[in-house]
Protein backbone atom coordinates (compact mmCIF):
# COMPACT_ATOMS: atom_id res chain seq x y z
CA UNK A 1 0.00 0.00 0.00
CA UNK A 2 1.22 3.64 -0.82
CA UNK A 3 0.94 5.57 2.69
CA UNK A 4 0.97 8.88 0.42
CA UNK A 5 -1.99 9.86 -1.97
CA UNK A 6 -0.59 10.57 -5.44
CA UNK A 7 -0.79 14.29 -5.19
CA UNK A 8 0.91 14.04 -1.78
CA UNK A 9 3.53 12.50 -2.70
CA UNK A 10 4.38 14.72 -5.72
CA UNK A 11 4.21 17.57 -3.22
CA UNK A 12 6.46 15.85 -0.68
CA UNK A 13 9.28 15.39 -4.02
CA UNK A 14 8.73 19.11 -4.96
CA UNK A 15 9.18 20.53 -1.57
CA UNK A 16 12.91 18.09 -1.00
CA UNK A 17 13.46 19.88 -4.53
CA UNK A 18 12.69 22.91 -3.88
CA UNK A 19 14.96 22.44 -0.12
CA UNK A 20 18.00 21.46 -1.92
CA UNK A 21 18.05 24.72 -4.35
CA UNK A 22 17.35 26.85 -1.72
CA UNK A 23 20.57 25.11 0.56
CA UNK A 24 22.75 25.51 -2.94
CA UNK A 25 21.87 29.25 -3.55
CA UNK A 26 22.54 29.91 0.48
CA UNK A 27 26.16 28.50 -0.10
CA UNK A 28 26.83 30.35 -3.31
CA UNK A 29 25.98 33.56 -1.54
CA UNK A 30 27.76 33.23 1.12
CA UNK A 31 30.83 32.13 -0.67
CA UNK A 32 33.46 34.37 -1.29
CA UNK A 33 34.16 33.87 -5.04
CA UNK A 34 35.92 36.78 -6.83
CA UNK A 35 34.94 39.24 -9.78
CA UNK A 36 31.43 39.25 -10.24
CA UNK A 37 31.53 37.48 -13.96
CA UNK A 38 33.62 34.42 -12.46
CA UNK A 39 30.92 34.23 -9.75
CA UNK A 40 28.09 34.43 -11.94
CA UNK A 41 29.60 31.31 -14.06
CA UNK A 42 30.72 29.44 -11.01
CA UNK A 43 27.20 29.84 -9.35
CA UNK A 44 25.88 28.29 -12.72
CA UNK A 45 28.29 25.52 -12.64
CA UNK A 46 27.61 24.73 -9.02
CA UNK A 47 23.65 25.31 -9.44
CA UNK A 48 23.59 22.50 -13.11
CA UNK A 49 25.45 20.26 -10.97
CA UNK A 50 23.12 20.04 -7.07
CA UNK A 51 20.51 20.21 -9.64
CA UNK A 52 21.46 17.19 -11.07
CA UNK A 53 22.51 15.23 -8.24
CA UNK A 54 18.91 16.43 -6.88
CA UNK A 55 17.30 15.13 -10.23
CA UNK A 56 18.99 11.61 -9.71
CA UNK A 57 18.12 10.91 -6.33
CA UNK A 58 14.60 12.38 -6.52
CA UNK A 59 14.15 9.50 -9.27
CA UNK A 60 15.25 7.29 -7.00
CA UNK A 61 12.28 8.53 -4.42
CA UNK A 62 9.80 7.78 -7.15
CA UNK A 63 11.33 4.36 -7.69
CA UNK A 64 11.47 3.16 -3.91
CA UNK A 65 7.64 4.72 -4.05
CA UNK A 66 6.06 3.03 -7.23
CA UNK A 67 8.76 0.35 -8.25
CA UNK A 68 8.00 -2.40 -5.88
CA UNK A 69 5.18 -3.13 -7.19
CA UNK A 70 7.20 -5.05 -9.70
CA UNK A 71 10.32 -6.89 -8.59
CA UNK A 72 12.11 -7.47 -11.24
CA UNK A 73 11.84 -4.06 -12.77
CA UNK A 74 12.42 -2.48 -9.21
CA UNK A 75 15.88 -4.88 -9.16
CA UNK A 76 16.94 -3.26 -12.56
CA UNK A 77 16.07 0.47 -11.68
CA UNK A 78 18.05 0.07 -7.94
CA UNK A 79 20.89 -0.96 -10.80
CA UNK A 80 20.49 1.55 -12.82
CA UNK A 81 20.84 4.23 -10.32
CA UNK A 82 23.59 2.58 -8.43
CA UNK A 83 25.44 2.58 -12.42
CA UNK A 84 24.61 6.43 -12.53
CA UNK A 85 25.76 7.22 -9.51
CA UNK A 86 29.46 5.58 -9.47
CA UNK A 87 29.63 7.43 -13.02
CA UNK A 88 28.80 10.79 -11.82
CA UNK A 89 30.87 10.48 -8.48
CA UNK A 90 33.85 9.21 -10.62
CA UNK A 91 33.08 12.61 -12.89
CA UNK A 92 33.19 14.40 -10.09
CA UNK A 93 36.39 12.96 -8.49
CA UNK A 94 38.10 13.23 -12.16
CA UNK A 95 37.46 16.88 -11.75
CA UNK A 96 39.16 17.02 -8.45
CA UNK A 97 42.14 15.22 -9.73
CA UNK A 98 42.46 17.06 -12.68
CA UNK A 99 41.70 20.75 -10.45
CA UNK A 100 44.44 19.25 -7.99
CA UNK A 101 47.12 18.87 -10.63
CA UNK A 102 46.76 22.15 -12.67
CA UNK A 103 45.17 20.46 -15.80
CA UNK A 104 42.62 21.67 -17.58
CA UNK A 105 39.46 19.72 -17.86
CA UNK A 106 39.03 20.65 -21.43
CA UNK A 107 42.29 18.86 -22.37
CA UNK A 108 41.81 16.26 -19.90
CA UNK A 109 40.99 13.20 -21.78
CA UNK A 110 39.47 11.22 -18.96
CA UNK A 111 37.58 14.03 -18.46
CA UNK A 112 35.72 13.88 -21.19
CA UNK A 113 35.86 10.70 -21.30
CA UNK A 114 33.65 10.60 -18.01
CA UNK A 115 31.82 13.12 -19.16
CA UNK A 116 29.91 10.84 -21.82
CA UNK A 117 29.55 7.81 -19.52
CA UNK A 118 28.39 10.11 -16.59
CA UNK A 119 25.38 11.64 -19.53
CA UNK A 120 24.90 8.39 -20.90
CA UNK A 121 23.84 6.49 -17.33
CA UNK A 122 22.01 9.29 -15.60
CA UNK A 123 19.88 9.72 -18.85
CA UNK A 124 19.42 5.89 -18.69
CA UNK A 125 18.38 6.13 -15.31
CA UNK A 126 15.98 8.95 -15.35
CA UNK A 127 14.39 7.77 -18.55
CA UNK A 128 13.82 4.25 -17.10
CA UNK A 129 11.62 5.82 -14.01
CA UNK A 130 10.17 7.79 -16.34
CA UNK A 131 8.92 5.15 -18.97
CA UNK A 132 9.50 2.24 -17.42
CA UNK A 133 7.50 2.91 -13.52
CA UNK A 134 6.20 5.64 -13.91
CA UNK A 135 4.33 4.26 -17.32
CA UNK A 136 1.40 6.57 -18.46
CA UNK A 137 -0.75 6.63 -15.84
CA UNK A 138 -2.87 10.00 -15.61
CA UNK A 139 -1.85 9.85 -11.51
CA UNK A 140 2.13 9.40 -12.15
CA UNK A 141 2.88 11.63 -14.58
CA UNK A 142 6.48 12.75 -13.57
CA UNK A 143 7.09 16.45 -13.01
CA UNK A 144 10.47 16.17 -12.73
CA UNK A 145 10.72 15.09 -16.31
CA UNK A 146 10.25 19.02 -17.47
CA UNK A 147 13.47 19.85 -15.43
CA UNK A 148 16.07 16.68 -16.50
CA UNK A 149 17.66 16.83 -19.56
CA UNK A 150 16.73 13.83 -21.83
CA UNK A 151 19.13 14.10 -24.48
CA UNK A 152 22.85 12.91 -23.74
CA UNK A 153 24.96 15.94 -26.20
CA UNK A 154 22.78 18.40 -24.20
CA UNK A 155 24.08 16.99 -20.91
CA UNK A 156 27.42 16.37 -21.77
CA UNK A 157 27.66 19.87 -23.20
CA UNK A 158 26.24 21.41 -19.76
CA UNK A 159 28.67 19.33 -17.90
CA UNK A 160 31.36 20.13 -19.91
CA UNK A 161 30.41 23.89 -19.41
CA UNK A 162 30.21 23.41 -15.81
CA UNK A 163 33.57 21.46 -15.10
CA UNK A 164 35.60 24.71 -17.43
CA UNK A 165 33.80 27.05 -14.43
CA UNK A 166 34.65 25.42 -11.87
CA UNK A 167 38.50 24.94 -13.49
CA UNK A 168 38.59 28.68 -14.26
CA UNK A 169 37.16 29.71 -10.94
CA UNK A 170 39.79 26.93 -9.14
CA UNK A 171 43.17 28.18 -10.75
CA UNK A 172 42.24 31.84 -9.47
CA UNK A 173 41.28 31.97 -5.85
CA UNK A 174 43.43 31.25 -2.18
CA UNK A 175 45.03 27.70 -1.30
CA UNK A 176 41.80 27.93 1.69
CA UNK A 177 39.57 28.89 -1.04
CA UNK A 178 40.54 26.25 -3.54
CA UNK A 179 40.19 23.34 -0.88
CA UNK A 180 36.42 24.75 -0.19
CA UNK A 181 35.60 24.27 -3.84
CA UNK A 182 36.88 20.08 -3.72
CA UNK A 183 34.51 20.50 -0.73
CA UNK A 184 31.88 21.26 -2.40
CA UNK A 185 32.49 18.85 -5.62
CA UNK A 186 32.24 16.02 -2.81
CA UNK A 187 29.11 17.50 -1.51
CA UNK A 188 27.86 17.00 -4.96
CA UNK A 189 27.95 13.04 -4.89
CA UNK A 190 24.87 11.51 -4.76
CA UNK A 191 23.65 9.12 -1.99
CA UNK A 192 23.00 5.86 -2.08
CA UNK A 193 20.11 4.15 -2.85
CA UNK A 194 19.41 2.98 0.81
CA UNK A 195 20.36 7.14 1.89
CA UNK A 196 17.86 8.74 -1.36
CA UNK A 197 15.15 10.63 1.02
CA UNK A 198 17.00 10.86 4.06
CA UNK A 199 17.67 14.03 5.65
CA UNK A 200 21.81 14.63 5.89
Amino acid sequence: MVSKTRSGWWISIGSACISAAVLVCYLLIFTDVGQAGQEGAFSEAIGFLAKEQSLGESHAMILKEFGKEDMHLYAEGIQLYATAKAEYDGLLGQLKYDLSNDRSVDTSAEFQRKLKTAADQRVAFTSFVTEKVIRNEPDRKNPLAIAAIAAVPELVDGLSKAGISIWQEYRNVKASRQKEILDQLDGLKWKSFQDTGKSN
